[in-house]
């Protein structure tokens, strides 16, 4: 083979060899030395044009630099560094952080509503700001309850988002049949249970036995008048409630009550008895003994409903469906404060006791019967020695 012939055969290979480290250590072109040849220490077979290079070497200016490659010596110092200012609202994300890690608890019933509380709730209150502002306000009442050096603040800081959240509530409530949609139903829902937990959750007056704030319309207790409402809430909108998250909170508690099966029945019968022993002198007597009948019917119904066969209902369900039930008759009454009312509330508080484990109603069944027993007069003492009992264990 002629050596002219061996040379071309070896620039061939050459060449291919050429082909296939280029193939191998790919070239990413980047300027002005590709990533292959800042490895290897070689020069780039890409020369950077001489407009593109001096493009590329113009010195930088300082707002181009940024993060810590920026010396720290000329960095101004960020208005919100450290200030409450700024467009995040840190005071309602510490709120919210946490109703998602305690407060939320209040409100679990059982296993299986914890994830509505903790994780559902927060994100429905992000399409209405209503019941953001609820989550809020509660949340407050709860860092003030853990924090009580820091209580008065808190206080103000629940009040301010509890009032902004009313008017916005109560809008819908007043026209459910138009203002009520598949899109809010679970929000009024869920707002009208933390109405019932900020009502017990905030300070009251002395004397104050169904807590502070009369409803215009009706004359009783808002926190009775919203928390009444849930129900008919939950009976206008239930297709649309159980298709969403909140279906986890409708019971079903119209099925038959056996009242034998509660262990304190008998109280409650007892007392019922004691009722037809009062005189009746009159139409308008009669007509609030019924209202009064009505009332110890639905908590015999309450204080049983635990005890029922199949999937129970809990304790704190029991307890406010009562409120849900009574007669409107009654709470007229007990706005007045009419003796048998009075007895009645009483033994309520019993079955509101056994919920004190709640955060939100921790000792409100101590204060509200304490307050009856002042209100009321000697000859009627005898009538709650039970609930006194049962609840101051006196």
């Amino acid at each position: 083979m002629s050596g002219h012939s061996v040379q071309k055969k070896e620039n061939r290979r050459d060449t291919m060899s050429a082909r296939v480290m280029k193939a191998h250590h790919k070239c990413d072109e980047l300027k002005p030395r590709c990533s292959r040849c800042l490895r290897y220490s070689e020069e780039c077979t890409y020369p950077v044009p001489k407009e593109e290079s001096s493009k590329l070497f113009k010195p930088t200016t300082d707002s181009e630099i940024s993060g810590p490659l920026r010396p720290t010596g000329s960095i101004e110092r960020p208005k919100d560094i450290n200030n409450f200012t700024s467009e995040l609202n840190l005071g309602d994300l510490g709120l919210l952080h946490e109703w998602t890690m305690s407060a939320y608890t209040g409100f679990v019933d059982q296993p299986r509503t914890e994830h509505l509380w903790q994780a559902e709730i927060p994100r429905m209150a992000l399409k209405h700001p209503f019941l953001m502002r609820g989550v809020l306000a509660v949340s407050a009442l709860y860092k003030g309850r853990m924090e009580p050096d820091k209580k008065p603040h808190y206080l103000q800081v629940a009040a301010y988002h509890q009032n902004l959240a009313l008017p916005a509530y109560r809008y819908i409530v007043e026209d459910l049949d138009n203002r009520m949609d598949r899109e809010n139903a679970g929000a009024v829902l869920a707002f009208g249970h933390l109405t019932t937990a900020y009502a017990f959750a905030s300070p009251h007056a002395p004397g104050s036995i169904l807590f502070a704030g009369l409803c215009a319309s009706t004359g009783v207790p808002e926190w009775l008048y919203l928390t009444r409402g849930c129900r008919k809430i939950m009976v206008m909108a239930k297709d649309w409630i159980s298709s969403g998250p909140m279906n986890l909170v409708m019971r079903d508690i119209d099925s038959p009550i056996d009242l034998s099966l509660s262990p304190d029945d008998h109280h409650l019968a007892a007392l019922a008895e004691h009722l037809e022993s009062l005189p009746i002198s009159g139409p308008e007597d009669s007509e609030e003994m019924d209202a009064f009948r009505e009332a110890l019917s639905q908590l015999r119904r309450s204080f049983a409903l635990p005890w029922q066969a199949g999937d129970p209902l809990s304790a704190k369900f029991s307890c406010f469906a009562w409120v849900e039930f009574i007669p409107q008759r009654y709470l007229e009454l007990l706005s007045v404060l009419r003796p048998v009312a009075l007895v009645i509330l009483s033994y309520f508080c019993v079955l509101l006791h056994q919920c004190g484990h709640f955060w939100h109603i921790k000792g409100a069944a101590e204060r509200i019967i304490g307050e009856m027993y002042n209100i009321l007069e000697d000859d009627w003492h005898d009538w709650i020695t039970w609930p006194l009992q049962r609840v101051l264990n006196q």
